[in-house]
């Protein structure tokens, strides 16, 4: 049986905040910012549900696309 993954409490707020509609598009930006810099999958995965949002802005989706790049090659820095 899979382990169900406990999600940080912030990092759950960060992503409520992010995919809010009726918040300040440069405080959703940030917040996917502050959402990278978790830098664990399920931020990544946070990120890339993002990207796929169609109601969040062309520059919001481009940023966390950028944003989910980056964690994937620190990601693969520390692995090695």
């Amino acid at each position: 049986m899979p382990e169900e993954v406990v999600m940080p409490y912030e990092l759950r707020k960060h992503i409520a905040i992010a995919n809010d509609m009726e918040i300040a598009p440069e405080i959703r930006e940030q917040t996917i910012k502050h959402i990278a810099r978790f830098g664990s999958y399920e931020a990544l995965c946070a990120l890339l549900d993002i990207a796929c949002n169609t109601k969040a802005s062309y520059g919001e989706r481009d940023l966390a696309l950028k944003v989910s790049r980056d964690v994937l090659k620190n990601s693969r820095k520390n692995d090695i």
